[in-house]
């Protein structure tokens, strides 16, 4: 068990720094290739916004930045008190009895809906703010359905994730985690494809942009950035925020392009 677990960890840490060099050889530090006139270049939010509208910024960011922190710390301390002490452990024990499925059905939802109602003030009170300022058009009623489909959906993929987890485990005992890592990435590349086509309808619904100057034109935008798109649509996205603009989404023949 001693080997199994250094042979994790070791994995572990080579993946984290075979991730972190990826990061630093891909990013592109120098967006702009080549000189850059006038040399580094120093952003003046006051040559576009007046302080009228600058102050409003910095008054919305002060009123959910510090909530937004908090609701980090407890998302994070919430799992990782349940999962690494006694208190998860004794939990999780009262299941024994039962199938492993249902014991991890029912282990996954406890621990999802305990980070949920530890986050539900903080998002309860983002979205007052939001109201507040203009950004939301949603009323209370569809706010409280969109955190129930919300939660819906990630106990979803998390039981799947964590079906396929147990599952190689129970296959492979001393040599699960080499399995669970290479399902893990397949996961996230099926995920990616079917993403849009599966979870994105269950928050909006779709319809495609209309022939037309800006369709023309923002093909010929991905064109000219070899980017395939077999379609652009429209989502009703502003019968709950004014905030959002356009997005792509989706892999291989389900990308597209979100307005």
């Amino acid at each position: 068990m001693v080997t199994q677990r250094r042979a994790a960890a070791v994995t572990g840490i080579a993946l984290l720094v075979a991730f972190v060099v990826a990061v630093i050889l891909t990013t592109p530090w120098q967006p702009l290739p080549g000189h850059v006139p006038g040399g580094s270049v120093h952003p003046d939010a006051a040559r576009d916004f007046t302080a009228a509208q600058i102050a409003r910024e910095a008054s919305y960011h002060a009123a959910l930045r510090p909530w937004g922190y908090v609701e980090i710390a407890l998302a994070l301390l919430v799992p990782a008190l349940l999962g690494f002490t006694r208190l998860g452990a004794d939990l999780v024990g009262r299941l024994r009895r039962l199938p492993w499925l249902a014991q991890v059905v029912l282990a996954a939802a406890g621990v999802t809906l305990a980070v949920l109602v530890v986050e539900l003030t903080f998002d309860a009170h983002a979205h007052a703010v939001q109201r507040d300022y203009g950004l939301s058009t949603q009323d209370w009623g569809a706010w409280f359905l969109d955190v129930g489909r919300g939660y819906a959906v990630g106990l979803g993929t998390t039981l799947l994730a964590l079906f396929a987890v147990m599952a190689l485990a129970r296959r492979f005992p001393r040599r699960w985690w080499v399995a669970s890592a290479t399902a893990g990435a397949l996961l996230v590349v099926i995920g990616s494809f079917v993403y849009p086509v599966v979870v994105e309808p269950v928050f909006n619904n779709f319809r495609s942009l209309p022939a037309g100057s800006l369709r023309t034109e923002l093909l010929a935008l991905a064109a000219r950035d070899h980017v395939h798109l077999d379609d652009i649509l429209i989502a009703d996205a502003s019968r709950r925020t004014t905030t959002d603009n356009a997005y792509v989404s989706g892999f291989g023949a389900s990308r597209r392009l979100v307005l």
